[in-house]
């Protein structure tokens, strides 16, 4: 796996994890508020 390919990885993955977070916290504070 070159350098590039291995740090868009990284960095998609972030990303998703980020959004992922994010979209749990808003439905959670929906639910409990």
């Amino acid at each position: 796996m070159s350098v590039g390919l291995a740090y868009r990885a990284q960095t998609m993955a972030t990303l998703v994890q980020g959004v992922t977070a994010m979209a749990v916290v808003y439905v959670l504070s929906l639910v409990l508020l």
